[in-house]
C-alpha cells in the first residue's frame, strides 16, 4: 500500500475534476462506515436541529448534483 504522502501526491496530480470525483468516492465510502456506529446524545440532538432547520427551509433545496456541478465549474 502507498504511504500518506505517495497518495497526497497522486492526488495532486489528478485533474481537478478528476479529485472531485475521487472525493464524492471515498465520501461515500467513509459514510457507510460511520452509519454503522450509534450517534452521541450530542450528535443526535444536532441531526435533530438540522433536520429542523431543513424543513422550515425546504424551499432552499437543492440536489447534491447541482451544488457539486457549480462547485467543479469553479476549479
Amino acid at each position: 500500500m502507498a504511504s500518506k504522502s505517495e497518495l497526497i501526491k497522486q492526488f495532486q496530480s489528478l485533474a481537478p475534476e478528476e479529485r472531485l470525483a475521487l472525493i464524492d468516492e471515498l465520501w461515500l465510502v467513509t459514510t457507510d462506515e460511520i452509519v454503522a456506529e450509534p450517534l452521541t446524545e450530542v450528535e443526535q440532538a444536532f441531526l435533530e436541529a438540522r433536520l429542523a432547520d431543513a424543513e422550515l427551509h425546504k424551499d432552499q433545496e437543492r440536489d447534491w448534483e447541482e451544488v457539486r456541478d457549480e462547485l467543479s465549474a469553479r476549479f
